[in-house]
C-alpha cells in the first residue's frame, strides 16, 4: 500500500472527528502545557504538517491530553509520520508504537490505547491498520538484512495483530 493510499484512507476515514473544546483537565504548567495551548487552535489536518511542532514532541504532551483530544489530534500524528521527514518524527513514532502496543508492565499507554479503541469506528480502525501495515513496509525498507520468515516479531507486526485481530473487526 502506498503513502497516499494510506494518507488518503486516514483523511477520509477520520475527516468528521469532532473538535474539542478542551485539551486538557490538567493545568498548563509546563512546556507541554503551553505546547497544548498551540495544539489547540490547529485542527489535526494542520497539526499533521506542522514540522516544528512534530519535531519536538513528547510523550507527556499526549499525557495530558484528554481523551477526546486526543482522539482528535490521533490522526494527524499518524499523518505527520508518514508526510514528514523519518529524522524529525522519530519520538511521535515512538509513542505511537508505545500506545499501538503496549507492553504488560505500561498501564498508562494501555489505558490510552483502550480508550481510543473504543473511540475509534470501524473505517478509522481499518486506516489505522492500512497505517501500521505501512510501517511494517517501511521498517524492512530500513532493514534490509531483516528476514521476514524469522521468529522474531517487530513491535509494529505485534500491534498489527492487536489491532487488525482485536479492534478492527
Amino acid at each position: 500500500m502506498s503513502v497516499e493510499t494510506v494518507r488518503n484512507d486516514i483523511t477520509a476515514a477520520f475527516i468528521d472527528v469532532i473538535r474539542p473544546n478542551a485539551c486538557t483537565n490538567y493545568t498548563r504548567d509546563g512546556i507541554e502545557g503551553f505546547r497544548l495551548i498551540y495544539v489547540i487552535q490547529k485542527t489535526w489536518v494542520e497539526l499533521a504538517t506542522d514540522l516544528q511542532f512534530m519535531a519536538m514532541h513528547s510523550f507527556d504532551e499526549i499525557l495530558l491530553m484528554n481523551e477526546q483530544c486526543f482522539a482528535y489530534y490521533f490522526p494527524g500524528y499518524l499523518l505527520a509520520v508518514i508526510s514528514l521527514e523519518r529524522v524529525f518524527v522519530e519520538m511521535v513514532v515512538d509513542s505511537l508504537r508505545r500506545i499501538l502496543n503496549p507492553s504488560e508492565s505500561d498501564h498508562i499507554a494501555q489505558n490510552i490505547a483502550a480508550s481510543l479503541s473504543a473511540r475509534l469506528t470501524s473505517g478509522q480502525k481499518r486506516a489505522l491498520v492500512h497505517w501500521i501495515e505501512l510501517e511494517i513496509t517501511r521498517e524492512k525498507d530500513c532493514l534490509p538484512d531483516w528476514n521476514c520468515q524469522d521468529a522474531h516479531q517487530t513491535d509494529w507486526q505485534v500491534a498489527l495483530v492487536i489491532w487488525r485481530e482485536g479492534n478492527a473487526k
